[in-house]
């Protein structure tokens, strides 16, 4: 077996290397061939007086040198050249983004209150600094506590008829004087001495624990009414949505906020109070009123986020509701209020997320807070979902009856934006409205969220324009209700 085989190799070695023989002698035959028919077309073009001179091997090879370094020189000015990738760009994929923070953190509180204090930008109101004189106010000994179980820093008289004199204007304590408390102060009424006018000071004890909450908030308040006059917002509209502050009072032992006062009640007063009103064993609000009332608050977001600023605390105590015969501006409104713990976003590195909880009244927590992921703007939008669903239906996710003006799918829609779910059958079958063409936010500032809410609010809107008349009565039955029960 062994010889068969070396006799097969053997012959297919013969048999391989006659191949390469004859491929071999097939070649040379080719190119002599070449070189005859060469030989014949250069005899010709020379009998004709084409043909080049002949040139000696020397310059055959300068020429040959010649033409490869112009090749190579023109391949060089076509390469694109390399591009390094910028260092910065190979290390921001490794680096994470920065970890959630706490906004309301002491420390961080007061590094962004000292870096308000040293901007540039000046507080739109008078700031009165009166810290060599004690304040007409002082902690009450009587402890209470608020919805959540935490105590309150109520905050009473220390006399009656006791006099603030804040240069041109005098002020007031009368003998009725307490408007509300809070989880950090306490909400007075005062009298202009001179005219007679009611205001509203909002107090909080001075001090490193909790004192620095409502000079941040006369802070906040100050930037939002000043960034979105640089952004050629309606400054107009703007006051009709957000309080602005009269004056900043510093006392010795006290901060005051001076605001102006609106005979109305908050949202969640004037929920109880149409209940009460109207005997509705459901307790929601009609669809046109509850359409109104998110309009505003969906609006007063847009002028809040489109310059970079979180509530962080939007709750049925927050918002106050206010009447154009009472001094509340042109037409009935709804003025969101209390932004002590709101946040700056651009304070903070771009990309940076919150951890803290936001509203101290549970049911207003958005999920991200819940399970202590980072959060931004989603703080208000679904705290603005739960309120008005609160609205809609206070006792249960069933509606008693549908709502017949705007389209199912519309509402289904907004609480799904807001982040909130609600399978029911709660509006019409009627088609989604059209959008109204409502400019909200100035040219490259309409983030995604931005835009979402202004589809919500327009679609609101659609509906109250096309009926107005039923709105404005039930405006006046509420505006009834509420005088009534002061």
């Amino acid at each position: 077996m062994v010889a068969t085989s070396g006799r097969k190799v053997g012959a297919l070695q013969g048999r391989n290397s006659g191949h390469g023989n004859q491929n071999a002698v097939s070649r040379s035959s080719n190119k002599k061939s070449r070189q005859k028919q060469g030989r014949e077309q250069h005899t010709a073009l020379r009998h004709h007086g084409k043909a080049p001179a002949r040139t000696s091997g020397k310059e055959n090879q300068a020429t040959a040198a010649t033409t490869a370094a112009t090749v190579t020189a023109n391949m060089k000015q076509k390469q694109t050249p390399h591009r390094a990738i910028p260092r910065q760009t190979l290390t921001s994929r490794s680096v994470p983004p920065p970890p959630p923070i706490d906004p309301w953190n002491p420390v961080i509180l007061a590094r962004d209150l000292a870096k308000a204090e040293e901007g540039e930008t000046s507080p739109l109101w008078p700031v009165h600094d009166l810290r060599t004189d004690d304040a007409p106010f002082k902690l009450s000994k009587k402890k209470e506590k608020g919805q959540d179980g935490k105590e309150l820093h109520k905050l009473a008289p220390k006399a009656q008829d006791k006099m603030i004199d804040l240069n041109d204007e005098v002020y007031k304590v009368p003998s009725k004087q307490f408007l509300g408390s809070g989880a950090y102060g306490s909400v007075f009424m005062l009298k202009d001495n001179s005219t007679g006018d009611a205001v509203a000071i909002k107090v909080e004890k001075a001090g490193k624990k909790n004192g620095a909450f409502l000079p941040w908030e006369q802070f906040v308040l100050s930037e939002i009414f000043r960034r979105n006059s640089l952004a050629k917002l309606r400054l107009e509209e703007l006051s009709t949505l957000v309080i602005s502050p009269i004056a900043f009072i510093k006392f010795r032992d006290v901060n005051a906020l001076l605001l102006p006062y609106y005979r109305g009640a908050t949202l969640d007063r004037a929920h109880q109070v149409y209940a009460k009103s109207t005997s509705s064993s459901h307790g929601n609000l009609p669809e046109l009123l509850v359409m109104f009332y998110a309009s505003k608050m969906l609006r007063s977001l847009e002028l809040l986020h489109s310059v970079g600023i979180l509530h962080c605390d939007i709750k049925p105590d927050n918002f106050l509701l206010t009447f154009a015969e009472f001094g509340g501006g042109q037409e009935d409104g709804l003025m969101m209020i209390d932004f002590g713990r709101s946040v700056i976003r651009d304070f903070h590195d771009s990309g940076t997320r919150f951890k803290a909880k936001g509203s101290l009244v549970s049911g207003y927590e958005c999920p991200e807070q819940r399970t202590a992921r980072g959060w931004t703007h989603e703080v208000d939008c679904y705290a603005v979902g739960a309120l008005v669903k609160l609205l809609i239906s206070p006792f249960g996710s069933s509606l008693p009856r549908p709502y017949k003006l705007l389209a199912h799918e519309a509402w289904k829609e907004f609480f799904a934006d807001m982040g909130l779910a609600w399978p029911h059958n709660l509006g019409s079958s009627a088609p989604l409205p059209p959008p109204k063409d409502i400019a909200i936010t100035p040219p490259g500032n309409a983030s995604p969220h931005l835009r979402i809410l202004r589809k919500h609010r327009q679609r609101f809107e659609v509906a109250l324009d096309d009926h107005e008349t039923r709105l404005s009565a039930y405006l006046r039955d509420m505006r009834r209700y509420i005088m009534s029960y002061q």
